[in-house]
């Protein structure tokens, strides 16, 4: 079972000034890829909001670090990862979540303010 921790935010980065200039606050909602893409999530919580593994699915993929989520206009908007490193195994999984529920991502390092030698994945709703 993970447990979740939420990112430490420094309010003191360029970058995360800019990811907050276009208009993000950051939330405290768990981060959870079918809440951004506005699914039912297959997941079961228990009541302190640990997940229960199960066969059925994962809200986010394994290699999620230091994660925050972020709200625009009121709304879960984007889902911010920022793991030290990515493998194959980890860029299968993200791209399955990805697809199965209908959400994109961004791999970079450009909204890294956690570390500057990790990476970042931003997720975000599809837009149709």
């Amino acid at each position: 079972m993970k447990k979740y921790y939420r990112a430490r935010i420094s309010g003191s980065s360029e970058k995360l000034a800019a990811w907050k200039g276009r208009g993000f606050t950051e939330s405290k909602r768990k981060p959870c890829l079918h809440l951004l893409a506005e699914v039912k999530c297959p997941v079961p919580r228990m009541p302190h909001g640990v997940w229960i593994s199960t066969k059925d699915g994962v809200c986010m993929p394994r290699c999620m670090d230091h994660t925050s989520v972020w709200n625009k206009d009121g709304k879960v908007a984007a889902i911010v990862t920022q793991p030290y490193q990515l493998d194959e195994e980890d860029l299968a999984e993200i791209y399955a979540l990805c697809k199965t529920i209908g959400v994109t991502v961004e791999i970079s390092n450009g909204w890294n303010w956690h570390y500057k030698e990790a990476m970042s994945l931003v997720f975000s709703k599809m837009q149709l």
